[in-house]
């Protein structure tokens, strides 16, 4: 078994240490933030709590238990930014996101997660994602498929090349439908457009 593989254990422990995390850091915070447990960190939109900072930190130390590799936070990374260089340099890393969606949590909405990675050789073998408000919960590895709340999901039989189908993400542009229209004018022939 190579040192990293992502086994079925692993991810039985990962899942485990973000409840865990969540359960003692994000959830007692959601929807109960004083005024003094928000900041910023780069600009007035990015947004940081202790939720934030406590479940990192939490993580940090319960993934290098599972396994002793560095852990590159997003809020370790925004106090030392050299930190994201070990993601191309280290032989392994975990990848954490605390709470992904910091401006949802803050605004009570549930649409925020907790997101961990583990990258091998710059190569990500195994990532867990955690919607604590809603209780989903959904994790996969190279090579081994996703699994959503319990059940393995395959991914559709590819599509003919000639008549693609997907969606582009357009939340950021409900402003200016013209933006996202612009933007799918470089895929080719849209069939249609919804907001």
């Amino acid at each position: 078994m190579p040192a990293f593989a992502v086994t079925d254990e692993l991810h039985a422990a990962v899942l485990s240490a973000i409840q865990e995390a969540t359960d003692a850091e994000v959830m007692p915070r959601w929807r109960a933030l004083a005024e003094g447990d928000v900041r910023t960190k780069s600009a007035d939109w990015d947004v940081v709590t202790d939720a934030d900072v406590l479940a990192e930190r939490r993580l940090t130390a319960s993934l290098r238990a599972l396994v002793d590799v560095p852990v590159v936070g997003e809020e370790a990374t925004s106090a030392d930014p050299s930190l994201k260089d070990l993601v191309a340099s280290a032989e392994a890393c975990w990848l954490v996101d605390p709470v992904d969606g910091t401006k949802n949590f803050v605004e009570g909405k549930e649409d925020f997660a907790c997101m961990v990675a583990l990258v091998v050789c710059g190569r990500t073998q195994g990532a867990w994602i955690t919607h604590p408000a809603v209780g989903r919960r959904i994790w996969g590895a190279r090579e081994g498929g996703v699994v959503i709340d319990g059940e393995r999901v395959t991914a559709p039989e590819p599509s003919d090349p000639a008549h693609p189908s997907g969606a582009i993400g357009a939340r950021l542009f409900l402003d200016n439908p013209e933006a996202v229209h612009e933007r799918a004018a470089i895929l080719g022939p849209v069939r249609e457009i919804r907001f």
